[in-house]
């Protein structure tokens, strides 16, 4: 099947997104997503997107986008549950996986892979074993917690040099017919490959226990508005260890969520036989070895939540283009906005539950900028 590619528009000014069924979280991911000008061009020129698109839109009636080519063809929808949505961290993973499952076995595969997708492992200390055990995952967003520091370099840190606890279920059955849960070593996280687009969700949400005046111990989930700061450009080159070859002989599992083992891998259906395909997949070639990788990244957007855990509002803070212009994208309201109130507003603080702190924030690569952000002109 070849299908006609189509171009798209990068000197477009923002549009808005109607909101007519409390999709707020919906409109903010999808303006994040849509201001990467590669990802739209994966989306519309992907046969099945129309097929998707229209399900969605039925489930979802009086959804509409923007009468903008940006926004022309909205991403895949496949149908979610309920609990999938409201939330922007959970649709923006769940959404991600479920693009990433349709792109399987395609030639869109390998663009999409590097394009958001980050490599990690868990590395397993265990007593009496000589090999390390690894376990490594590939997911679409990175999430560091605001409780460990006060700003986004000392967080990723911590995460990376947290030792958290190996356990399984003990082999012998206590009094009451269990097996107690035992601790059998530590296991740390490590990067190993990090994408051309770079999204980390902040965890916002803490568990709070308080004695009443009952005497009885009660717990609550509360949102965390501590200042939490992130620098417009940031070097992650510190943080990125692949595995040596001693450590490779440790892997126990690669967990791909199950990407792609519902389709035959002979299917070339959805193929497009086009010269921006094969640059599109080639795009973000860093495997030379003699070559340096760099991983200096530049802020793109951020999405923000303002409330707290009974209710809120979510919307986004874009620079098209990686340029020096920031708007905010409220549903369907747009307008222009300085650096400072686009950035340093959403570090939260004290009392800010009403004013809006940084939920998801997304960098890009800045060797990849041509490829990513100008792509189609």
């Amino acid at each position: 099947m070849e299908l006609k590619t189509v171009r798209i528009k990068r000197n477009f000014p923002p549009s808005g997104l109607q909101n007519p069924t409390g999709s707020c979280f919906m409109n903010s991911t999808l303006q994040m997503l849509y201001h990467v000008p590669l990802f739209r061009w994966l989306v519309i020129n992907y046969s099945s997107a129309q097929e998707v698109v229209d399900k969605m839109q039925k489930k979802k009636k009086g959804w509409q986008s923007a009468p903008n080519d940006c926004f022309r063809v909205p991403p895949h929808f496949p149908e979610m549950k309920l609990n999938e949505m409201g939330d922007m961290q959970m649709f923006y993973n769940i959404l991600q996986i479920k693009i990433r499952r349709l792109f399987d076995y395609t030639a869109f595969r390998g663009c999409c892979d590097k394009l958001f997708w980050s490599k990690i492992a868990d590395v397993a200390t265990l007593p009496g074993v000589g090999i390390k055990q690894i376990n490594i995952n590939n997911v679409s967003s990175i999430s560091v917690s605001v409780q460990d520091a006060d700003n986004l370099y000392d967080s990723i840190r911590v995460m990376l040099n947290r030792d958290n606890p190996v356990q399984k279920a003990s082999d012998y059955m206590n009094e009451r017919g269990e097996r107690p849960i035992i601790t059998i070593g530590t296991k740390r996280t490590r990067f190993l490959s990090l994408p051309a687009v770079l999204t980390f969700s902040l965890g916002r949400w803490k568990i709070r226990r308080e004695q009443g005046g009952d005497g009885k111990m009660y717990t609550w989930m509360d949102k965390d508005t501590t200042h939490f700061y992130f620098p417009m450009d940031i070097d992650m080159s510190q943080f990125v260890q692949p595995l040596n070859e001693q450590e490779r002989k440790g892997i126990i599992e690669e967990d791909y969520f199950g990407l792609g083992k519902e389709q035959n891998e002979d299917d070339k259906s959805h193929i497009i036989s086009d010269e921006m395909m094969y640059k599109c997949v080639n795009a973000f070639d860093d495997s030379s070895s003699d070559r340096h990788i760099s991983l200096q990244y530049t802020l793109l957007s951020i999405g923000v939540h303002v409330g707290n855990v009974g209710g809120g509002h979510y919307y986004t803070h874009i620079r098209p283009d990686a340029s020096d212009r920031w708007f905010v994208l409220d549903d369907a309201n747009v307008r222009q906005i300085s650096n400072q109130e686009a950035v340093d507003s959403t570090f939260g603080g004290w009392g800010r539950d009403n004013e809006g702190c940084a939920y998801v924030i997304m960098y890009v690569r800045k060797e990849f900028v041509p490829q990513v952000m100008l792509w189609g002109e």
